[in-house]
């Protein structure tokens, strides 16, 4: 998956394990996708990532 594309937007990110993160990427490192959620940062695993899709800019900030 070319999570690349995402870096700067913000995207609703659906993991293997059933949760869901709202935010904006902020960059790719190595194998982890960066989140800006709110005032923090959340790291994903790439390989974790099943499903990334664009979120409205008005959408909460959430991970679940």
């Amino acid at each position: 998956m070319d999570l690349q594309r995402w870096v700067g937007r913000k995207v609703t990110i659906g993991t293997t394990d059933g949760h869901y993160v709202s935010g904006r990427v902020v960059a790719i490192e190595g194998p982890e996708i960066v989140v800006a959620v709110g005032e923090s940062t959340v790291r994903l695993r790439s390989a974790d990532v099943d499903r990334v899709q664009p979120a409205p800019p008005e959408q909460v900030e959430f991970v679940k």
